[in-house]
């Protein structure tokens, strides 16, 4: 028996794959964007999507479900690697920006509208997406081969990310020596001088810890805010959600804030379609 399926219009667009753009050269090393490009009449919105790793890894393949989600409601997706440990603060940031610029410089290349891009960002990803935020427009942290005016960002999404360095871990109940932050934010900070001095890997200086906080460098000009995170995460504190919520209300920036109840650092929630149907309707909303 054959059976016919009538299928009279299409709910998604076609979504293209183009992987493995080099963005920007380091030394011998090439940072690499995938691509994932709704076929629709162009131009159309772009998000810079961060993937997480606690600043150890940055896969551009992981977040697959969200990715295509957000490929297939209309946006191109454009999901990087980034400078890793032991590289050391700014180096993941700068390499956030030199992929924005290379996103702006392209946007007729790729069909993109170079005045929409958003960063939506996951964990260590997250705290990315919201630097580029709080840095939006300006020469902070910018390469100075970057224009200011290519370090614009739309709008920012984070997950679970995080915004005060100085403290992921307040009201948390299992930090433990053995799964304690400090370690990670000391190499992050020092990088490769913790092989001198062996003692940056477990503390972490108060200042430096301030300068690499976007919380801290908020102001009324930045771009909208959708910020989500688990009422479980015992990774890093739901209360980075609170705090940054509060410090962009106080300057008067738009802000959304989501708690997941139930949902941990990475856990199964955030893979499922309400998730990116939040995101999306957050980020169609003018």
């Amino acid at each position: 028996m054959i059976n016919n399926l009538t299928i009279n219009e299409p709910t998604v667009p076609v979504v293209k794959s183009l992987p493995n753009i080099t963005y920007h050269r380091s030394g011998t090393h090439e940072l690499k964007m995938s691509l994932l490009i709704p076929q629709l009449v162009k131009p159309v919105p772009a998000i810079l999507f961060l993937p997480g790793g606690g600043f150890r890894l940055a896969n551009p393949n992981n977040f697959i479900q969200l990715r295509l989600a957000l490929a297939q409601a209309g946006y191109l997706v454009a999901s990087i690697e980034y400078q890793v440990l032991p590289a050391a603060f700014p180096a993941q940031l700068l390499s956030s920006k030199y992929a924005l610029n290379y996103l702006v410089k392209h946007a007729a290349e790729f069909g993109l509208k170079r005045d929409q891009i958003a960063a939506v960002g996951v964990s260590a990803g997250g705290y990315l997406a919201q630097f580029l935020g709080v840095t939006s427009a300006t020469s902070n942290f910018l390469p100075v081969e970057i224009p200011v005016a290519n370090a614009k960002i739309w709008k920012v999404v984070s997950l679970f990310g995080f915004s005060d360095l100085t403290s992921l871990a307040e009201g948390l109940t299992n930090q433990t020596e053995k799964n304690s932050v400090e370690p990670i934010l000391g190499l992050y900070l020092n990088g490769l001088n913790f092989l001198n001095d062996q003692t940056k890997v477990f503390t972490a200086d108060p200042d430096a810890l301030a300068e690499a906080s976007p919380i801290n460098y908020i102001s009324e000009k930045n771009p909208p805010f959708l910020l989500m995170h688990g009422s479980k995460d015992q990774l890093i504190s739901p209360n980075q959600l609170n705090k940054m919520t509060k410090a962009l209300s106080a300057k008067h920036v738009a802000v959304t804030a989501i708690k997941v109840k139930g949902a941990e650092h990475g856990s199964w929630q955030w893979s499922q379609p309400i998730i990116a149907r939040q995101i999306i309707k957050w980020l169609n909303n003018k």
